[in-house]
C-alpha cells in the first residue's frame, strides 16, 4: 500500500451554514487546512449548502481545493408524519459530496426539496429540511455518499431497543445490513461508510435530571458509541464490499476551542453551562486534526495499515471531485422582462416594424422596447422643448441607452420600471427616487423617479458608465402598507421559484456575547442575579463596539467583571463576531433568470415568506 501524502478532511460544518452548532469561520478553515498542507477541505453543513460561495472564495484565496457538500437530514419517507414511536420518521444524517457540476446542482436541488419538506419543531423553534431514499434515488447522479457520525443513517440502525429498552443486536445486524445495500444500489462505489478518530460514547439521559437511565435489567442504554460503530462499519464493509474512509466531523478549528465551543452550545440551548441536561459532545474531538492524528489514531484502533487505508480512500474521493469553478460568476444572468405580456406590446410592433424598414440598426427585442418607451416618453414629458435645449435632452437620451445596452441593462431597468408604474396603479405610494439613479434621464422617462437631471445638473456617469464594472442599484421606497402587494405581483409575474427575499447574516457582537456568556456561566451565583449583572454590563458597552477588544477598552465595568471572571474574556474573544441567525433583508428580493434553486442555497425563515435566497457577506 502506498504511503499516504495527506489525509483529506471531507466532514466539516462551518459558523455560517452550521450556525449555533459549528463555530468555524469558512476562511480561517482554508487558511488553516493550507498550514497544515490540506490539499482539498469538503464542507458539509447541516442541510444547507449555504457556505458554498464564501468556501470557493476562500479555496481560491488559500489554494486548497473546495469539495462542496451537505449533510443532509434523512428521514424514510417525507410523506409520514413525524411520529416519536415510528424509527422511519426520525431524522438522521447523510453526508453528500458533489462530484462535479451535475452533482452540485443535485446538491442545490435537494437543499431546496430538503426544505419544502421541513420538519418544524416547535419546542426550540427551528426548522429541520429532511429527505428521503425516494429524493435519493432520483438525484444522486455526481454525488458521493458518506455514512456520516453517530448520528448517521447507518449508526442509527446499529442501536434499536425492544419495548424492555434491551438493546436486540440481531435486529440490528439486520437492519444495519439492509441499508448499507440500499445505499450500495443507489451510489455503487460512490458510497464510503465513514470512521471516526474518538470514542464518543453517548447514553440515554432523563431530560429534567441529565441522569443516565438504566433499563429494566439495571443496565445503561447506549445510543452512540463511536468505536462500535467503527467496528461494525469494517465487518460490513469487508462483507459488502464497500469502501471505509475516516472523517473528524469538525465543528471548531483547534483542540483548544473545544471549551469554546461547548459554551457555544449552552447559549444556542439557552441553558447554564453546568446544565447536565443539555446537549454537549462528550470528547474534545471535533477539530480540525492533521493527517498524523489521524493515523495515530486509526494505528492504536486496528493497526497502521487500516489507518493509511481509510486516509487514502479520503484522498481518492478528493480525486473523484472536481476543481468547483462551475460555482464561479462567469456572467451576469438578468431576468428577462416579459414584453408580450405588456399593454402597450402591440403598438411596439408596430413601431419596430417601422424602424426596420427604415433600415435601422439591428438590435435586439428587449433593447429595441426600452428605445420605445423612452422615445415615447420624451416626446410626453420634452416635447415642448426647441432647438438646442431639445437636441442636448435628445443626445442625452442616447448617450445613455447606449450605456445600457453595452452593459446590457435594458431588462434591468424595464423590470423596475415595471414594479414602480404598476404600484402606482394599484394606489400604493413610491418614493419620488434618491441615490445615484437620479443622474439618468433614461431612468427619468422610465418613470423610476421623477427627477430632471439636466435641470439639476446631475452626473449619468455616477450612476454607471461604460467604464464601470460594479453594476448599478436602484433605491426605491414603497409604503410599508403595499410591499406585500409588490412582492405577490413580482412572484406572480416572474414565477414563485424565480423569486426571493435576500436574507442577511445577524452576528454575535460583543454585547450579545458578553450577555449570553454571564447568564450561561451563572456570574453571581444564580440564574437571576447573571440576568441582572448581564444586563448592566451590557448597558455599558456602547453599540459601535464591534470587537472584543473595542468593548473591553469602552467599558470599565466589563474589564473589572473579566478580571474577576477569566472564563468570561476567554469565551467573549472566541464567541464574538460568530454568526447568530438569519434574518431577512429589510428591502433586498433577488429575481433569477432561472429557477434559483439552481442557482445558491435558499433556506426557510420561520415567521416569514417561505423563499429565501441564501446571499451571505462579503456578497451582501
Amino acid at each position: 500500500m502506498k504511503k499516504v501524502d495527506n489525509f483529506v478532511h471531507l466532514h466539516a460544518h462551518t459558523s455560517i451554514g452550521s450556525m449555533q452548532d459549528a463555530m468555524t469561520n469558512v476562511y480561517d478553515m482554508f487558511e488553516y487546512a493550507a498550514e497544515i498542507g490540506q490539499k482539498s477541505l469538503g464542507i458539509t453543513d447541516h442541510g444547507t449548502i449555504a457556505a458554498a460561495h464564501d468556501a470557493r472564495k476562500a479555496s481560491l484565496k488559500y489554494g486548497v481545493k473546495y469539495i462542496p457538500g451537505c449533510e443532509a437530514y434523512f428521514v424514510d419517507d417525507v410523506d409520514l408524519k413525524y411520529n416519536k414511536n415510528d424509527p422511519r420518521t426520525k431524522r438522521r444524517h447523510i453526508v453528500l459530496l458533489a462530484s462535479n457540476e451535475i452533482g452540485y446542482r443535485n446538491l442545490l436541488k435537494m437543499n431546496y426539496l430538503g426544505y419544502t419538506n421541513k420538519q418544524y419543531v416547535a419546542i426550540i423553534n427551528k426548522v429541520f429540511p429532511r429527505i428521503d431514499w425516494k429524493i435519493l434515488e432520483k438525484y444522486h447522479e455526481g454525488i458521493i455518499c458518506l455514512t456520516a457520525c453517530g448520528s448517521g443513517l447507518v449508526s442509527r440502525k446499529m442501536f434499536v431497543f425492544n419495548d424492555e429498552e434491551e438493546w436486540i443486536q440481531d435486529t440490528c445486524d439486520i437492519n444495519v445490513e439492509n441499508t448499507v445495500k440500499h445505499l450500495k444500489s443507489i451510489f455503487k462505489d460512490n458510497l464510503y461508510l465513514e470512521v471516526q478518530p474518538h470514542d464518543l460514547k453517548v447514553y440515554k439521559r432523563s431530560r429534567k435530571t441529565g441522569d443516565i437511565i438504566l433499563n429494566k435489567a439495571g443496565k445503561s442504554i447506549v445510543v452512540i458509541d463511536q468505536s462500535y460503530i467503527n467496528e461494525k462499519l469494517i465487518k460490513i464493509g469487508r462483507k459488502l464490499n464497500v469502501k471505509l474512509v475516516a472523517t473528524a466531523d469538525i465543528h471548531y478549528l483547534k483542540k483548544e476551542d473545544a471549551k469554546a465551543h461547548d459554551m457555544l452550545m449552552a447559549i444556542s440551548q439557552k441553558a447554564p453551562l453546568s446544565d447536565k441536561t443539555r446537549h454537549r459532545y462528550d470528547v474534545e474531538e471535533f477539530y480540525m486534526k492533521t493527517s498524523g492524528d489521524i493515523i495515530d489514531y486509526f494505528t492504536k484502533f486496528k493497526s497502521r495499515k487500516f489507518a493509511l487505508e481509510v486516509c487514502n480512500n479520503s484522498l481518492e474521493i478528493a480525486d473523484k471531485c472536481q476543481d468547483p469553478a462551475y460555482i464561479d460568476t462567469k456572467e451576469i444572468r438578468f431576468p428577462k422582462f416579459d414584453l408580450k405580456s405588456e399593454d402597450d406590446y402591440e403598438e411596439f410592433g408596430k413601431w419596430w416594424d417601422k424602424q426596420n424598414s427604415n433600415g435601422k440598426e439591428k438590435i435586439s427585442e428587449i433593447y429595441a422596447f426600452m428605445r420605445f418607451r423612452c422615445i415615447r416618453s420624451f416626446k410626453n414629458k420634452y416635447g415642448h422643448l426647441k432647438g438646442k435645449e431639445r437636441t442636448k435632452y435628445k443626445q442625452r437620451m442616447i448617450h445613455e441607452i447606449k450605456v445600457f445596452e453595452y452593459h446590457n441593462f435594458c431588462s434591468y431597468m424595464l423590470i423596475v420600471s415595471d414594479l414602480i408604474l404598476k404600484a402606482k396603479e394599484q394606489g400604493i405610494s413610491v418614493g419620488p427616487g434618491r441615490g445615484s439613479v437620479g443622474g439618468s434621464l433614461v431612468a427619468q422617462l422610465l418613470d423610476i423617479h421623477e427627477v430632471d437631471p439636466i435641470e439639476y445638473g446631475l452626473l449619468f456617469e455616477r450612476f454607471i458608465n461604460k467604464e464601470k464594472t460594479s453594476f448599478p442599484d436602484i433605491d426605491t421606497d414603497f409604503s410599508p402598507i403595499g410591499r406585500d402587494w409588490v412582492f405577490q405581483y413580482i412572484i406572480d409575474k416572474y414565477g414563485k421559484e424565480k423569486v426571493a427575499h435576500v436574507s442577511n447574516l445577524s452576528r454575535m457582537t460583543p454585547k450579545v456575547v458578553v450577555k449570553d456568556v454571564t447568564r450561561s456561566l451563572e456570574i453571581g451565583g444564580s440564574k437571576t442575579e447573571a440576568f441582572k449583572i448581564a444586563n448592566k454590563i451590557t448597558d455599558s458597552i456602547p453599540d459601535t463596539a464591534k470587537t472584543f477588544d473595542q468593548a473591553l477598552k469602552s467599558s470599565e465595568m466589563l474589564r473589572r467583571l473579566c478580571v474577576e471572571n477569566k472564563d468570561l474574556e476567554l469565551y467573549g474573544r472566541k464567541l464574538t463576531g460568530l454568526e447568530r441567525s438569519y434574518a431577512t433583508h429589510a428591502a433586498g428580493i433577488v429575481i433569477g433568470v432561472m429557477a434559483l434553486l439552481y442557482v445558491g442555497a435558499v433556506v426557510w425563515l420561520l415567521k416569514t415568506n417561505p423563499y429565501r435566497h441564501d446571499k451571505t457577506p462579503p456578497d451582501c
